[in-house]
Order: C-alpha cells, then structure tokens, then sequence
C-alpha cells in the first residue's frame, strides 16, 4: 500500500438491511448469539469510541442482576476475540472499557452517511445503494436498553433515506431523467406510501411519457391508499392534476368507471 493511504478495513459490516459481517476477502463470519452481533453492531456504530463495561453490560443483559450480565458480557467478548488474527485486532478490551478501532472497519452506515453529507447525485445515488432495509432490521429481543437506543437510529436513518430519494428524485426532474425519475419515486413509495406529492410527482412523470393508463392508476392507488389509511380524500393539488389528467384521455376512449 502506497504511503499516506488509509489502511485496509479488516471488517466490513452491513448494518442496514440486517447484519452481515465479512472478511477482506469477502468470507462471511458467523457469530453464535444474537446478543453477540448486537455487541458487534453497537461498538461499530461508534468506531474508536471507548464504552464502560457496565455500560455495555447493562444494554444488553438489563433484566439479568449485575454478576449475571457481567458474565454473560466477558463471553460475548471471548467469542469476538475468537475472531481470526487480523480481524481480532480491531478488537480493544480492556479491565473497563471495550471499543473497535475505526481503522481496521468498514460499516456500511459510517459510508451511507458519508455519502449523504457529500449530495452530489451520484454519491445521493450511492447512499441509496447502501439502503438494503432498515437498520438491524432482524434484530429483535435485545433487551428494552438496546432497543430504546436501536429504534431512534433505525427512524433516523430511515429519515435520511427519504431525504435522499427525495433530492434524487427532484434532480431527476429538473434535469429530465424521466426514467431515473420514475425509479426513485417508486422507491419513495414503496418507502413510505402515504406521501401524496410523490403520488402527484410520479403521475407527472407518467403524464410527460404520455402514459395516461399508468398516470389515472397512480391517481387510483394515492386516493384509495389517502382513504383506506387516513379515511381522508386527496388534496384540491391533487384533484386538479387528476382533472388535467383527465383531459388527456383520447377521444371515444372509456374513462375508466370512479374517475
């Protein structure tokens, strides 16, 4: 490796979408409990940040009495320690306190994240690559401290996420990507369905392809959704894009029956 470079990550972690750890080599490591990869994953999301045993003892064995959760944290650690040679130096367990060394990590939220800071669109367009699912997603019975720490950062970075798609998709509209366009907002909806200005934005899109069809089966899928789960009506925006789209229907063409 050439002077000045970074070192190589010895871990790569994937936090988002579930937890998967692999070697450089792409090999995938295995951790036999659940409370282990929850260790793993919590002193990763705070790389080269020491933490008090009893801290981390309490996170994650709250409902046992201190000596239980004490014990129970040393074989947590004894089996990361297993880790092979290189891996295991990113390891620091001391008398009290246990962290990761950033240097010898790669964590695919640290990237995310970085990514979303940086907001040109193709690293906007990276970020959302990284998004593989909610933070931790399969992660449940971890005890009710972890979970009070693992449910605000999951809503945090689902929060960026929406903000991402939501500046790549008005990128791709100001600059016609009408393709690109259409993907993401897909994904916004898929996302979270209940945003009407992406309904409205998406039917748009349809609209400039002249896909009419698709654009009133947009309309229909934002008013049923706006009723089945808000038991409200779409908005007088909304409306009037739908009278617009409305007009667009070929002449001696049935519009569709509840339009």
């Amino acid at each position: 490796r050439s002077a000045g470079l970074p070192p190589m990550p010895h871990l790569h972690l994937s936090l988002l979408g579930g937890f998967e750890c692999r070697r450089a080599t792409g090999a995938l490591l295995h951790f036999p409990t659940r409370k282990v990869r929850a260790l793993l994953a919590y002193l990763a999301m705070s790389a080269g940040r020491a933490h008090r045993r009893d801290k981390l003892a309490g996170l994650l064995w709250g409902d046992r009495d201190e000596a239980q959760a004490r014990s129970n944290l040393r074989k947590a650690v004894s089996r990361l320690r297993s880790l092979p040679d290189e891996e295991q130096g990113c390891l620091v367990a001391e008398a009290s306190q246990i962290a990761l060394k950033p240097d010898g990590l790669e964590v695919d939220v640290s990237l995310f994240e970085r990514y979303a800071a940086d907001g040109t669109p193709e690293t906007l367009e990276q970020a959302a690559g990284l998004y593989r699912g909610a933070f931790l997603a399969d992660f449940t019975d971890c005890g009710e401290e972890f979970d009070a720490w693992l449910l605000p950062e999951r809503q945090r970075l689902d929060e960026m996420l929406r903000e991402i798609l939501q500046r790549l998709l008005d990128h791709y509209v100001v600059t016609g990507a009408i393709d690109r366009a259409i993907q993401v907002a897909l994904r916004l909806l898929t996302h979270d369905p209940l945003q009407e200005s992406v309904h409205r934005a998406l039917i748009r899109l349809y609209m400039y392809q002249d896909r009419v069809g698709s654009a009133l089966d947009q309309y229909r899928r934002c008013r049923d959704l706006l009723a089945e789960e808000l038991g409200v009506e779409p908005s007088s925006e909304t409306e009037r894009l739908r009278t617009e789209l409305l007009k667009l229907v070929p002449d001696g063409e049935p519009v569709p029956a509840g339009e």
